[in-house]
Order: structure tokens, then sequence, then C-alpha cells
């Protein structure tokens, strides 16, 4: 499977932990991708093997309409991605089986990781019949990681790039010059991170007015609240794209979606557990399941009593049926989360560290001990999937514990707010819970949310340790090194419990049996380029 013969010290250490039997095959090929090693990048794009009497699908989607304009700049709910990654491209790809080259050919660090050169690939172009070059890659890098541009991507380039840290070395080839190490940096221009789509130089920042990428579809029309078609481009570096086109039409809620696909009127969609339940045993559909890294953050203000006392986090995290919560909230499509965020879908987890389990007899102990028989304020959650329902069964755990727990429910934008600390509810509360989606690395999660400058770091947790670890997480090219900080990170997360992390939800998308070829990753990326019916 692997030549050693030409490979890096890198690349010989994870072939080595392959070896030993403490990575699977999966595990290798991902993590030999992310350096840039040439026997996970070999494929690509896979060509396609089937003939034209298998292309002209017409392809329908369902997607709730979008939270706003579509602007790969800001852009970060589920129907943006689900359009963007139909038309915009990225650096990298991350595919079921790991990262893949898509804009770039290929991709290596320096010896320290600060340096990362990829190598776009020629003869891609954009809708507008504008030629991809480094050009483009500098400008969009620029744009996302400039303060005064509102990026949704400053949070996870914050710390790591800059702008003017993205350099043209010629028109194929690009160097990023990062802050500090980071062993992780393609996942930051991968499909993970939606903001990270490459537009052509010179794009207006009207990006909905035509959808200019370098994608397999290109915008045919766009209707607010409506829907949006798109039609093959006959153009795309990537070879033969075979549905004619995709219809997407917005629906306002779960329900509705899940009675277009009964009725026979949508042939895709992402939906919870909940909606997908009458689904499950009607033949004329398929359940792909994608194990993931999302999950909801149950989050308690370390600055704020009770929970200044370690012991009242510890107990509320004691007092949670985790089995029970993914039972009822998910049909056991979730798997069992020990708060922290490292989902046992990520190859860094340490799978060794003790499960935390309920324990009510400690909890009321606990909250005994620390005089808490009743919180001063409200768990704050959104209208959001299943997040309402998630906060009942908290508060009846918390009951059964001895504290009395209200709640309060707010609008999505209400809750959010402007995701600034002061003027944010899902900030600012002492108690609140959010939703995180799906990433193929947890930087953000441990930075933004957990490191003492992060901005998203809810909780108010400042622990030095915990910042020099990440710090050291970061810096890491090494599997097994990693390996040990995480473990380190869980233990120390375990210990404090600035948050509660009781589960990593599986996405769920249900598609008509007869679609074949669709992949997809669990952070919201729908390849249908390959799609055909049966």
């Amino acid at each position: 499977m692997f030549r050693r013969r030409h490979a890096t010290p890198l690349e010989h250490h994870l072939v080595d932990e392959f070896d030993a039997g403490r990575l699977t095959r999966r595990q290798l090929l991902r993590r030999l991708s992310v350096i840039g090693a040439g026997v996970a990048l070999a494929s690509g794009w896979p060509r396609s093997s089937h003939s034209q009497e298998r292309a002209g699908a017409v392809i329908r989607l369902s997607a709730h309409a979008p939270a706003g304009s579509i602007d790969p700049l800001r852009s970060n709910d589920a129907t943006s991605i689900l359009l963007l990654t139909q038309v915009a491209e990225f650096l990298v790809t991350n595919w079921p089986d790991g990262l893949r080259p898509s804009l770039a050919e290929s991709w290596a660090p320096n010896a320290d990781g600060s340096v990362w050169t990829f190598r776009l690939r020629r003869g891609v172009l954009f809708h507008s019949g504008q030629p991809l070059t480094a050009g483009d890659v500098v400008a969009t890098m620029d744009r996302l990681t400039d303060p005064a541009s509102g990026s949704g991507g400053a949070s996870l380039f914050r710390g790591t790039l800059s702008k003017g840290g993205t350099q043209r070395r010629d028109d194929y080839t690009v160097e990023f010059h990062l802050d500090r190490p980071n062993a992780s940096f393609p996942y930051y221009v991968s499909s993970d991170h939606i903001n990270a789509a490459i537009l052509p130089n010179g794009n207006g920042g009207n990006f909905q007015s035509g959808f200019v990428g370098s994608g397999p579809f290109r915008l045919q029309r766009y209707r607010a609240n409506q829907g949006v078609v798109l039609t093959r481009n006959p153009q795309w570096w990537g070879g033969a794209v075979l549905p004619e086109r995709i219809e997407a039409s917005f629906h306002p809620s779960e329900p509705s979606q899940t009675l277009a696909m009964l009725s026979g009127d949508v042939d895709l969609a992402f939906v919870s557990a909940f909606a997908t339940q009458p689904l499950l045993k009607d033949r004329r559909f398929r359940i792909e399941r994608l194990p993931s890294s999302a999950h909801f953050q149950l989050h308690m203000r370390n600055d704020v009593a009770p929970f200044n006392d370690r012991r009242v986090r510890e107990a509320f995290a004691l007092a949670i049926d985790r089995p029970r919560l993914i039972g009822l909230l998910y049909r056991g499509f979730a798997e069992l989360g020990n708060d922290a965020p490292l989902a046992p879908a990520l190859s860094v987890t340490d799978a060794s560290v003790a499960q935390r389990g309920r324990n009510l007899q400690k909890a009321r102990a606990l909250f005994q001990a620390a005089g808490v028989r009743t919180l001063p304020f409200p768990l704050v959650a959104p209208r959001w999937l299943e997040i309402p329902n998630y906060a009942v069964l908290v508060q009846s755990a918390l009951r059964e514990a001895g504290v009395d727990l209200s709640l309060r429910i707010d609008a999505l934008e209400k809750y959010y707010g402007s995701a600034k600390f002061g003027t944010s509810p899902w900030l600012d509360s002492p108690l609140a819970i959010t939703d995180y989606a799906s990433r193929g690395f947890p930087d953000v999660y441990l930075g933004a949310a957990l490191s003492s400058t992060g901005i998203w770091n809810a909780a108010r947790f400042h622990n030095e340790e915990f910042d020099r670890l990440f710090a050291q997480y970061q810096r890491t090219l090494d599997l097994h090194s990693q390996r040990v900080i995480a473990r380190d990170m869980q233990q120390l997360l375990l210990a404090e419990t600035p948050m509660v992390v009781p589960f990593f939800r599986n996405v769920l998308m249900p598609i008509d049996a007869r679609l074949r070829d669709v992949e997809a990753n669990p952070f919201g990326w729908v390849s249908l380029a390959r799609a055909w019916r049966a």
C-alpha cells in the first residue's frame, strides 16, 4: 500500500503507527493526506466510469431558506454550505476517506509546519471564463484574514494566518507563511471551512448575483425564499458532469422536508434524527449515516457563582444521563461524549480516557456541599434542531439531582445576537447550549471556544495549562505526539468541566434509493457531479 523508499521521516512515523496497530488503514490515509503524502493524493477527483447513457439526471434537493444572502465570506448556515459546495471549490476537499486535492494538486509543510506550499492545478476556469491563478488564492485569503472584512473565517485564522501571510511564488504556487506552526493547516483551506472557497480576484462582493466559482455546477436561476436552479458546467476541470441540473427548493421546516421526500418531490435532504424516522423503513430511501464531530456545548461561566465552584460544574455533568439522551434525542444516531469537544470520529482523540457516566448520588452530594438547590439564572438555548428538547431533558436530570433549573428558549437570531461579548445571549449567559457543526479537525472547538483568548469562549475558561497544551498541539506534526497532548487536554477538561459535551450526533442524509454515487462529509459538503439515477 505504501512505498517507503522516498518517504519523509513524518510519513515513516505514520506507517510505523499503522504497523503497530495504533492506526486503522482509514486513519493512516487521512493523516497522510493532511501532510500531502503522495499515496493519499494519487486520485484527486475520481473520473467517471459511467457511460453517457447515465448522464442527464435532474437532482432535487430540499433545504431551509438561507439565513441571509449567500456569501462565501460570511455564510455558515447549512443551505449556503450545500449550495456553495456545488458552484465553488477549495484548495483541498475533505472526502469521506481523507483530504484530496481540488484546486491545489499538492501541498507540503516545511520542517516545523510554519510554511505550507500549495501547487495549483492548471487549466481551471471560473464560470466567467477567467483562469485560476495564484492571484485569486491570495485575494481570497487576504479577504478572509482582513480584520475589517467581517469574514466568518476570521475566528479560525486568528493567530494562525494574518493578512499578507498568503504569498504568490509564481502563477501556480502559493505559500502560506503562518503566524505560528500549525500541523492541521490544510484543513483550514479545505471544504470543512466554507469561507475558504476560492473566488476570482476582483470579486465585487455580490456573489449571490452570479454564484461565480469554478465548481461542477453554475447558476441558472436564484429566487430568494423559493429556491435555486443550477446547471452542469461543461468547462469543469474534473471532467464530465453527469446531472443535467440541480433544483434546490427551500422548505420552512423539517416536517415539510420529510413530507417532500415522502411525496417524491425531492431526492435528498439533510434532516435530524426525528425527521428521519418516517423514512427509515421506507425502501424508497436509504439513510446515509455520517459519524461526525457535531455537538452541543453546554457551557457554564467559570467567572460567575455558583459555577466558579468546580464542584458545581462537576455535579452538573454527573447528573446527565448520556445514553438516555442519545436514545431519546437521536434514536441511537450519536456517539458518547466525554465533556471535551474531541469526538471519536477525530483521529487525535484518545479513546483510553475514562468515560464519565451518570452518578446521581455524587452529583447530589456535590451540589449539597456547595449549597446549591436552585440555580439563580435560566439555561438559555436557541430554538434550533433538538436543542429545546435537550434543554428540557437537562432540566429533568438536574431536578433528579435535587436542583431546580428554569429554561429560556430564544429565537435563533436573538440567541446569537452579534456573536460578540456584551451583545450576545450565547456568549454572555452564565448557562447556555450552543450548536457546533462538524469539522474534520478540532482547532475551532479548542481555540475559539476554550483558549483564554478565544473569541467564542462563552465559559470564560482561562487556564494556562490548557493554553500551553493547545499551542503545543497545534505545532506538533506527528500523530502519536498529538494524541498524547489531546489526552492531556481531555483529562484537564474532565477535571475542570467548563462545559458539558454528552454526545456527538451523526449527520443524517436521506437519499432516494435510485440515486447513486452521491458522496458527502459531515460538514455539509456534498458531491453530486458523478451522481446518476438508476
